[in-house]
């Protein structure tokens, strides 16, 4: 699998999220059983606390259900590749990582 892009992405005008956060969101989809499902060539908000989300985008012209707790460790690899100190009290992380069955995981900044 390559290194994931982390913001920012070209052609992308995301904002960062809070890594904290983020953990909160591994930690939920990780207590899930089952797949996360999303629809030929669109993306689903799976996990979302206080502006701080993570995405599945599938990139196939079929609906996909990957599991979840494994989609999670993609937003782990996230906290540990693309993080950094923003300079005041907490540490952001975003960025988009791929899968070879041609799916991706994005966390970013998100409303809500």
């Amino acid at each position: 699998m390559p290194p994931p892009l982390c913001i920012p992405v070209p052609g992308q005008d995301w904002g960062n999220a809070d890594a904290g956060l983020i953990q909160d969101g591994i930690n939920y989809l990780s207590g899930l059983q089952g797949g996360c499902c999303v629809g030929p060539t669109s993306c689903v908000r799976i996990s979302c606390s206080w502006n701080s989300a993570i995405f599945l985008c599938n990139d196939n012209g079929y609906t996909i259900c990957p599991n979840c707790g494994y989609l999670a460790t993609y937003a782990s690899d996230m906290i540990n590749d693309c993080s950094s100190w923003n300079g005041g009290d907490s540490i952001i992380v975003g960025g988009q990582l791929f899968d070879s069955d041609h799916y991706n995981i994005i966390v970013r900044w998100d409303s809500c």
